[in-house]
């Protein structure tokens, strides 16, 4: 029962109301101002269209080939 109650005041305790650091501006000096834009999604929606266009390629093939080509 004290194992029970005593987890629940640990977590009770999280403070994370704080947002957690950026891991993007580890290794620069704290007097530096580093500015970094917001990344966007082409490059994600680019790599899935190339990918679904090579898993698509696959429907298309021939299925009466053989393995000898």
């Amino acid at each position: 029962m004290a194992v029970l109650l005593l987890s629940q005041a640990f977590a009770l305790a999280d403070d994370t109301s704080a947002p957690p650091p950026d891991a993007r501006f580890d290794g620069f000096p704290k007097d530096v101002k580093v500015i970094l834009d917001n990344g966007g999604v082409a490059g994600s929606w680019i790599i899935f269209i190339i990918l679904g266009i090579i898993c698509a390629a696959f429907l298309f093939m021939n299925a009466k080939r053989t393995h000898l080509d």
